[in-house]
């Protein structure tokens, strides 16, 4: 396992069964702004014309507890969760469960960025969704132009890919922010200081995706913590696969 992943394995292993309640408010808003910008991000749902009667399936990669795909399952037939953290996987399993959405919704450990899941991650269940989900996870990954054409690969042809992430603030050093205001051992798993539109444009284009969006929330993301918080825009991008 390369040594950021081995990193966010191991922070988020130590926070999975923290992370709803330390980062509610936030997840609250993710949540919100994806359920009601569904019909942007695609007209291919269960209840909708394009989507009524078919076999639609998602993917969440980097699904921490899983409340995006909570938040979609009622709109697609099917949702896979993947995380590198084991506990994050209980914690998406025991959450669908609660929710009364473990018949849609099951993760598993997977690593889609390693050079080994060609062949871990390579049968017919991990390929051919019609959406790809990454929320707030971009920023953690060694090389996000890698991690796109990952995703795109499991896309099927029409299939939506999905990012939320971070807005860079050019006037604050992420990392300082975080390890200031959270920890350093989580500052450590952090890439990126976030995605301009220009460079989802790129990163989209670099993986072959096309008909690109980037949505900016409207309010700013509080991430609170030991009676300390960070405020953060966030984004919402998408692509299709050809």
């Amino acid at each position: 396992m390369a040594e950021l992943t081995e990193k966010n394995r191991q922070v988020f292993d130590k926070k999975a069964g923290s992370y709803m309640n330390d980062f509610s408010g936030v997840i609250q808003s993710i949540c919100n702004q994806v359920e009601n910008r569904r019909f942007w991000i695609s007209d291919k749902w269960t209840d909708t014309e394009a989507g009524k009667g078919q076999a639609l399936r998602m993917l969440e990669y980097a699904c921490g507890p899983g409340a995006i795909s909570a938040t979609l399952a009622p709109f697609v037939t099917k949702v896979l969760g993947l995380d590198v953290s084991d506990n994050m996987v209980a914690e998406f399993n025991k959450n669908a469960e609660a929710a009364g959405l473990s018949d849609k919704m099951s993760a598993q450990r997977g690593d889609l960025l390693a050079d080994s899941a060609s062949t871990e991650l390579s049968g017919p269940e991990f390929f051919n969704f019609d959406a790809v989900v990454v929320s707030m996870a971009l920023h953690h990954f060694d090389d996000a132009g890698k991690a796109l054409k990952s995703l795109a690969e499991r896309l099927q042809s029409g299939g939506i890919c999905v990012i939320v992430d971070i807005i860079p603030d050019h006037s604050h050093d992420f990392r300082q922010q975080i390890r200031e205001h959270v920890n350093s051992e989580t500052a450590e798993t952090v890439k990126s200081h976030g995605f301009t539109l220009e460079q989802m444009r790129d990163l989209f284009a670099g993986a072959g995706l096309t008909n690109f969006g980037y949505h900016v929330f409207e309010e700013p993301a509080v991430f609170r913590k030991n009676g300390k918080e960070i405020s953060k825009t966030l984004f919402l991008a998408k692509a299709q696969r050809s």
